[in-house]
């Protein structure tokens, strides 16, 4: 498993917060950040 940082609005226009994901493989990445904004959280990058 690794951990990726996600910065994001958590849903407020111009807040900006941290979550910290555990995936399998880079492949999960795309898939979590459409997760985010699929819930109408503004995603403004993540750290692997």
């Amino acid at each position: 498993m690794e951990t990726i940082w996600i910065e994001h609005d958590n849903g407020i226009k111009g807040q900006h917060g941290f979550s910290e994901e555990e995936i399998s493989s880079e492949v999960e990445i795309d898939a979590l950040i459409k997760s985010y904004e699929d819930c109408g959280i503004v995603v403004y990058g993540w750290i692997y």
